[in-house]
């Protein structure tokens, strides 16, 4: 059970630094159809009034979420395999 178990989350960390982001993503498809006033809105507020600032200020934190996500998986990675190694 303890090396299937470790075996099976090296995919189940990639799928989840995925999901995170489609996850952030899909805010304004949920505020809009909650009429919630958060990022999402601004964005699209941004794209209806061609204003670059709201938008380009969109992509930079969901890349830097994204990004951030994918480091932590793959340092899951040398934590879940030790034949992964960090740093060569």
């Amino acid at each position: 059970m303890r090396h299937a178990f470790r075996n099976a989350l090296i995919p189940l960390a990639t799928i989840v630094a995925f999901d995170i982001g489609q996850l952030l993503g899909g805010a304004v498809i949920t505020e809009r159809v909650f009429q919630w006033d958060a990022m999402g809105t601004l964005f699209q507020r941004g794209l209806e009034n061609s204003d670059p600032n709201p938008v380009m200020a969109f992509f930079v934190v969901f890349a830097t979420i994204a990004v951030t996500f994918n480091i932590i998986a793959d340092l899951l990675y040398a934590a879940l395999d030790p034949r992964i190694r960090v740093g060569q």
